[in-house]
């Protein structure tokens, strides 16, 4: 399984996009280096959320739990380092709305 890329999203005010397709096993997704908030909302099934994990690896028990169609923001640290978060769907496929800001 290969990362999302969204380090060259350009938006001048934000930007939002949706990621469908989320299976069982870590999707690596890199964001952009100005985003100071990530705004993620799951899509028909809940999913598991991490910001230490491995792109396709199993999901462990270091995760967080968000419930499906919850709204939850992440402040990941700012750096000028590629940055990335980790998603994985709790049961079956799922789908996340992000909105970086």
């Amino acid at each position: 399984m290969a990362a999302i890329d969204y380090t060259n999203i350009d938006f001048s005010n934000g930007g939002a996009t949706k990621v469908q397709g989320l299976a069982t096993t870590w999707q690596e997704i890199y964001i952009p280096n100005w985003a100071k908030l990530v705004t993620v909302q799951p899509k028909g099934q809940a999913i598991y959320f991490s910001y230490n994990a491995t792109d396709g690896a199993t999901v462990g028990a270091e995760r967080f739990s968000q419930p499906v169609d919850s709204i939850v923001q992440y402040n990941p640290m700012q750096t000028s380092k590629q940055r990335s978060l980790f998603f994985a769907a709790q049961t079956g496929t799922a789908s996340i709305e992000l909105l970086f800001e």
